[in-house]
């Protein structure tokens, strides 16, 4: 009995992933049409633009987990911490920082400027600010339809 339990809990746990991965797929699919949509990309510059700037991303989003995991690392009672400990702590975090501003997309733009030009590079940073903004209100609407 307790093995059949432990299987269903890692059955539903397994789904649940399957699931969030196929919805960040979804969105991930999305992002691409309207970002190429907005910027006009054609099929040329697709294939050089896309894993560019995938790249940047994964970068960037990388180093955002780790930095989201070293904020979960950090245990007990801070007010416990010594002044060299907190000290370490806050040159880590400094350090993550500063790489994940320095991998954003702003600051690594060159190799996409080569590609899209300056004026479709701002076309690009808008179309993604207006992407979120679009997921962030259909995800509220949905939650709203929910209650």
């Amino acid at each position: 009995m307790k093995k059949i339990a432990i299987t269903a809990i890692f059955i539903l746990c397994w789904m649940g992933t399957q699931a969030q991965d196929s919805r960040r797929d979804k969105i991930k699919a999305l992002s691409v049409a309207y970002i190429t949509e907005q910027i006009d990309l054609t099929t040329e510059e697709a294939q050089e633009f896309w894993p560019i700037y995938n790249r940047i991303k994964e970068t960037c989003h990388k180093m955002e987990r780790e930095k989201r995991e070293f904020i979960r690392s950090i245990e007990g009672d801070l007010t416990q911490l010594s002044d060299k400990e907190a000290a370490q702590y806050v040159k880590k975090l400094t350090d993550l920082e500063n790489g994940i501003h320095k991998n954003r997309l702003e600051n690594n733009n060159e190799e996409i400027i080569e590609i899209i030009g300056y004026k479709r590079f701002l076309m690009l940073t808008k179309a993604e600010h207006d992407f979120k903004r679009r997921m962030i209100r259909e995800y509220k609407e949905r939650r709203r339809k929910k209650e």
